[in-house]
């Protein structure tokens, strides 16, 4: 947060799991901006995250930003889609897995497969978002019941926001059964998705389900990179 007689006149939310952190919504109010009090933020949240012990560090960059951040050392690494509207949901392929609202057994395997894919431990942030919304989850098991993917979705403005979406980068099928199961509890409402432009597939899953593009942004890179192969919808735009 950036103070100037005692007002406050601009600030930065940082976000950190175990390994990755994210920056979003650098803000500086308009009569103060020009005045390099959003690079000051930008290094502040940077030198607070690197503190913490954080190797890589994530933003979703407005086109006035993308220069400050490249500046710093930041990378593009991927277009960070949104999509919404009213579904319809293609059918699924006959799929043997068994498919069922996210149970407390499921979660030891549940979240060992989203560290795999995401990269990261957000163990906290995903058991709160199901503790929350049970109904609005589901899981794919396979043999011995271990999970290999799953969709969890929270209530947003009238409708849902269904993410994270997180199965095998090519098991679209899996994708489409875990969301036909969520249907009889997302009610016939709208929905967004926050999908990785890094892979077709995912985009694929959100244009055939009729959802229009809705916005864009520049997801940039400071540190090593996380591979996105295999989160099928994002958790949002704040912390992938």
């Amino acid at each position: 947060m950036a103070e100037e007689s005692n007002h406050r006149v601009g600030l930065a939310f940082v976000l950190r799991f175990q390994r990755t952190g994210w920056i979003h919504d650098v803000i500086v109010a308009p009569p103060w901006r020009r005045r390099g009090l959003g690079a000051e933020l930008m290094d502040r949240a940077i030198n607070d995250l690197h503190a913490a012990g954080i190797e890589t560090i994530h933003l979703d960059a407005t086109t006035g930003g993308e220069p400050l951040y490249r500046k710093i050392g930041f990378r593009d690494d991927f277009q960070a889609l949104r999509f919404g509207g009213i579904p319809q949901w293609s059918l699924p392929a006959a799929d043997p897995r068994e498919v069922g609202p996210v149970s407390r057994k499921d979660l030891v395997s549940l979240l060992e497969l989203d560290s795999q894919f995401f990269g990261d431990d957000r163990s906290d942030l995903l058991v709160g978002l199901w503790q929350g919304y049970p109904k609005l989850s589901a899981a794919l098991r396979g043999r011995g019941g271990k999970v290999e993917g799953f969709a969890l979705a929270r209530p947003f403005a009238g409708g849902h926001v269904i993410g994270p979406v997180v199965a095998g980068p090519q098991d679209i099928d899996g994708v489409r059964t875990l969301i036909r199961n969520m249907e009889e509890f997302l009610g016939g409402a709208s929905v967004k998705l926050y999908v990785p432009g890094v892979d077709p597939l995912p985009v694929r899953f959100a244009k055939e389900a009729k959802l229009a593009s809705l916005a864009s942004s520049n997801r940039m890179t400071l540190g090593p990179a996380a591979s996105q192969m295999g989160i099928w919808a994002e958790l949002s735009g704040e912390c992938g």
